[in-house]
């Protein structure tokens, strides 16, 4: 697609970090929000971090749901994972309720697009 107004965003966070790079008027038609449940965890919870690989700041529990934000260059992977930046919409207590941050998608079960602007 050929646009006269393309804007670039890179996100660096270390040298073995893969990320897309994509227009904005591209990043407005090719990502959303998605519910997704947790799933998979067999002992502990899965980390929430401000940063994809950094210190954790919760954890989330099988069975609870968040939105991801997917879609081209929505996502990083690092060190062979796949990270999602996440709105938690039920954790497993209401203080993480409408926090933020990165999980690894490999316990992330995507099924339905949300219509909404966190």
């Amino acid at each position: 697609m050929k646009t006269s107004n393309r804007f670039f965003t890179t996100l660096t966070l270390c040298t073995s970090l893969i990320l897309a790079s994509t227009s904005a008027s591209e990043a407005q038609r090719n990502w959303g929000w998605f519910r997704c449940e947790v799933t998979g965890i067999q002992r502990g919870q899965l980390a929430v971090r401000p940063e994809p690989a950094g210190e954790p700041f919760a954890g989330l529990n099988n069975g609870n749901t968040v939105a991801a934000m997917i879609g081209s260059g929505r996502w990083v992977a690092l060190d062979n994972v796949v990270w999602y930046y996440v709105h938690i919409l039920r954790g497993p207590n209401s203080g993480l309720n409408g926090r933020e941050g990165w999980v690894n998608s490999d316990y992330l079960e995507c099924y339905e697009e949300l219509n909404v602007d966190f």
